[in-house]
């Protein structure tokens, strides 16, 4: 009787635990089916990001241009840029710039460079600076909910800071430092040359690093002139990315102390062109060719140039990480006797631009391996890709374009050069600039090489060569 009682009590147990399970399996199944609807609904309206955000722009009545990119970020990064690159200098003042980005931050109105830099820890903040030839961006990133506090100490860097001579000898190091890594870098030197070359009557060819015969002839009273004619409300841009509109609106009507004059005049770029060689104590020869692209204004030439040097090479500044299938790369390595690496490289400017090759090879290889490129950039520029090959270059630009995107930092700082180089003008999402670069046709390439660069003629008078090597390579 024991027993039979055990066994019912057990098949008991096991009725009611699968209909335990059963109804657990039923909740299961709604939930999993309430989820799947939300997932469904939510691919219909995916989240939005600073892909595809729309960007709010604000002109102030004191003529600075706010944009602002309100997306949902745990940080917020904020850039001030003013058109106060090298091509501003003179004779007078070159290397000011370079001199300028070393000394923000040295001594403040209210506050030390130690008290700065302790503050801005403190809020778990950062402030830096930077400069093309066009712009002279400041940087600030730190948590959204210390913003408002960060922005006072970042208004304290940018209009709040103090040149004295005394003070700048403390920076003439630094500058030397500076050169000396910059020239470390055999290709960025030559693609520096390059733009001397090109731009050789005008201060778009300056140099981005002070020059060594001027690091000990700056003034203070040069520096501040400097600042006090570039640090105006007019052609400057404020650009926050995580940020409320509202409290950059009041950040720039109220905190930041920008003068109200004119901007001086952008310094018109004249394309020259010609040969420059410069012997270097290195192994490697690094030859940079270029031709005058497009300005930062025609986003549509920007993104028809970017495809023709993915089609070439690679997209970008110099770079050893280049596409196994790239025609420059099978076309110098063909004729070059020791390891070689090139690739192309773009800069947009106010006014103009630079598009070309930049090589690195054994002196012995030089003149084939110069050859051997330009007889490529003239063979792809007369003929027409093909499809696959065309999808494959705007693939490659989109992806590159947008892991840089990525990086919330970076994606502020170029809206801000491109919004200070386009007078305000241009400013897309990187969404808008990837239907660019999809509607890029292949007429669009023969059109644009054609007209504006003229590359069936790029060995001739239009073409920039900067050669840097330990030998004089001038035979060829």
């Amino acid at each position: 009787l024991t027993y039979f009682r055990m066994i019912s009590t057990f098949q008991h147990n096991i009725k009611n635990s699968w209909r335990f399970y059963s109804s657990l399996g039923l909740v299961l199944n709604q939930r999993l089916a309430l989820d799947r609807k939300n997932f469904e609904s939510s691919s219909e309206a995916p989240l939005k990001n600073h892909f595809n955000y729309d960007l709010s722009a604000n002109r102030l009545q004191s003529g600075l241009l706010t944009v602002n990119c309100d997306i949902p970020s745990p940080l917020s990064y904020v850039t001030l840029a003013l058109r106060a690159g090298t091509r501003y200098e003179n004779l007078k003042t070159r290397g000011l710039v370079h001199r300028l980005q070393a000394s923000i931050g040295q001594e403040t109105k209210n506050c030390s460079a130690v008290r700065l830099s302790y503050c801005l820890a403190q809020l778990g903040a950062h402030v830096r600076t930077s400069y093309t030839r066009d712009c002279f961006a400041f940087h600030l990133v730190c948590s959204r909910d210390k913003l408002p506090y960060a922005l006072n100490y970042f208004n304290e860097a940018i209009s709040g800071t103090l040149i004295h001579d005394w003070t700048m000898e403390n920076t003439n190091e630094q500058l030397y430092i500076d050169r000396q890594l910059f020239c470390d870098d055999p290709c960025s030197y030559a693609v520096d040359l390059v733009h001397r070359v090109a731009y050789s009557t005008s201060t778009l060819g300056y140099s981005l690093l002070c020059p060594k015969w001027s690091v000990s002839k700056h003034s203070s009273v040069q520096i501040t002139s400097f600042m006090a004619d570039h640090l105006t409300c007019d052609g400057t841009v404020l650009v926050g990315v995580g940020t409320d509109a509202n409290l950059l609106d009041e950040f720039s009507n109220e905190k930041l102390k920008l003068s109200n004059n004119k901007q001086s005049q952008l310094p018109v770029a004249v394309y020259i062109g010609g040969v420059l060689v410069e012997l270097s104590p290195g192994r490697s020869a690094c030859v940079a060719v270029a031709g005058e692209g497009t300005n930062i204004k025609d986003t549509s030439s920007v993104a028809t140039q970017l495809v023709f040097s993915a089609l070439l090479g690679n997209v970008g500044q110099f770079s050893t990480d280049s596409s196994v299938s790239s025609p420059l790369k099978r076309a110098i390595e063909s004729v070059a006797s020791y390891e070689v690496m090139g690739s192309c490289f773009n800069y947009f400017y106010s006014d103009t631009g630079l598009f070309g090759v930049c090589l690195k090879c054994s002196p012995v290889d030089t003149d084939v391996v110069l050859k051997s490129a330009v007889a490529e950039l003239k063979k792809l520029a007369r003929g027409r890709p093909e499809e696959g090959k065309l999808k494959a270059a705007k693939a490659l630009v989109k992806r590159k374009f947008l892991d840089d995107s990525e990086n919330l930092d970076h994606f502020c700082s170029e809206l801000a050069y491109q919004a200070c180089s386009s007078d305000g003008v241009k400013f897309i999402t990187p969404a808008s600039f990837c239907k660019l670069i999809d509607s890029v046709s292949a007429s669009d390439l023969q059109t644009q090489i054609v007209f504006q660069t003229a590359y069936s003629d790029f060995l001739r008078t239009n073409r920039s060569i900067a050669i840097h090597s330990r030998i004089d390579p001038l035979k060829f």
